[in-house]
């Protein structure tokens, strides 16, 4: 279990030093690690993004996150496990691909630059992530087909009032970090109540909402209110086999 969490849109130094405030409120996620990455602060459109880490695989401090690509500026947190992560490297290396780390992190960087969104419909694993893109100025949320790992967001007024969004790895730390309010309403606590979770997308705070299983969103200056697409049934189909042989193997 790692912690992921940040914001991305119109951002002042304050709302970059709330995603500080946040990241802390997720430390309990990621014991080992923890990194902070700021780019485009007052610019019009920018992202700061935080990773708690719980080290696994390659236990090395570069293989911590925020990982950045070293060849595009490229810039990823993750929270999860790639099953096919190895089988993906080979894929990449005979491509020309050369790493630096031995874990899944930097398989999924570079198989973005290398494959853009379709990355997701080739990864076979349980993972929530966001990266950011420089070179096109763009950012991506993705969450795996089966919801596995959880990711919330929130839309709240950026600089000069502009659109922006937050999210992080708990619905909590993003009203605890100020970015949603602290409120609900009686039909999502009924909802609660009665069937003893949160029927996703929406969550149990009324600003809060959940990234969908298996969908991804671009954002944009142009389009900061994300626009959830769904990774192809092809790649659900890979992971619940993926899934039911780690359970029979």
């Amino acid at each position: 279990m790692c912690g992921i969490s940040g914001a991305i849109g119109a951002l002042s130094p304050k709302e970059a030093a709330s995603c500080d405030a946040m990241s802390a409120r997720l430390s309990h996620r990621g014991p080992d690690d923890s990194g902070i990455w700021k780019w485009g602060i007052g610019e019009g459109f920018g992202a700061v993004l935080c990773h708690r880490r719980l080290s696994i695989i390659d236990l090395r401090a570069i293989a911590a996150e925020p990982m950045i690509s070293s060849v595009t500026g490229t810039t990823l947190v993750f929270n999860g496990e790639i099953y096919n992560f190895q089988q993906l490297r080979a894929v990449l290396g005979a491509a020309g691909d050369r790493f630096i780390t031995n874990g899944d992190t930097e398989v999924i960087l570079h198989g973005y630059d290398r494959w853009g969104l379709d990355i997701f419909s080739r990864l076979r694993g349980m993972f929530a992530l966001v990266l950011v893109d420089p070179r096109n100025k763009r950012a991506v949320l993705a969450r795996d087909g089966y919801g596995i790992k959880p990711l919330y967001w929130a839309r709240f007024a950026g600089a000069d009032g502009r659109p922006a969004l937050a999210f992080a790895s708990e619905g909590r730390a993003l009203v605890e970090a100020g970015f949603a309010a602290r409120r609900t309403d009686p039909r999502r606590v009924g909802q609660y109540l009665w069937n003893g979770f949160m029927p996703g997308p929406h969550t149990i705070w009324t600003d809060v909402e959940e990234v969908p299983r298996g969908c991804y969103a671009v954002l944009d200056d142009q389009h900061v209110e994300p626009r959830f697409e769904r990774t192809s049934a092809r790649a659900s189909a890979q992971l619940l086999r993926s899934a039911l042989r780690m359970q029979t193997g």
